[in-house]
């Protein structure tokens, strides 16, 4: 039951293939919030399977933000929300399809949403231990297209962005480079921020 408090925020929410306006209680735990959204939903609720994600507004294009107890103050009335996997869940999906040897597809899906989900730092936080390593190896392959190329690069700038990856060796980031420069140019600021 939600409470009629001024800490109610009215919000859509996108799950399921469906939205919703959902009245969020921000004095209820945010395990409690995703229950209910799941109930409301008609999908399966499970502890720690989901997480709400702030989409982008008009200001900020390009920012997904997964909210967390830090944050959450950013949930303001009118806000869209979406319910989405866990970052663990979705860190370890995204790991698992970073195998060299599997479907184009897979490694595509993973590179993708990496780079997107890969600007936020709850996400970076999950994804590094595991996932930067199997990037890594996957990138010394050397079997991908530049635009999937790129879309690694992107997660390894995200990464340092968010201070997950501090040091990198200059071989492996000239390596990228002449992969990308290939196709074309690449700014030489991204190697130096490196």
């Amino acid at each position: 039951m939600q409470s009629p408090s001024s800490d109610v925020v009215k919000v859509a929410i996108q799950a399921n293939n469906k939205a919703v306006l959902f009245k969020l209680d921000q004095d209820q735990s945010l395990e409690k919030v995703i229950e209910e959204i799941c109930g409301e939903c008609m999908v399966t609720y499970e502890k720690g399977k989901f997480a709400l994600q702030l989409l982008p507004s008009v200001s900020e294009p390009e920012v997904f933000v997964y909210i967390t107890d830090f944050n959450r103050y950013m949930i303001k009335n009118g806000r869209e929300l979406r319910l989405v996997y866990s970052p663990p869940l979705l860190a370890k999906m995204i790991k698992d399809k970073l195998n060299p040897r599997g479907s184009i597809e897979n490694l595509t899906w993973a590179l993708k949403k990496s780079a997107i989900c890969s600007t936020d730092s709850t996400f970076c936080k999950e994804f590094y231990p595991t996932g930067y390593s199997a990037l890594r190896v996957l990138l010394n392959e050397l079997l991908l297209t530049k635009d999937l190329y790129k879309k690694a690069l992107q997660t390894i700038l995200n990464l340092i962005k968010s201070n997950y990856l501090k040091d990198l060796d200059k071989d492996f980031l000239l390596q990228l480079k002449k992969i990308i420069i290939s196709d074309q140019p690449i700014e030489e600021g991204i190697i130096e921020t490196a």
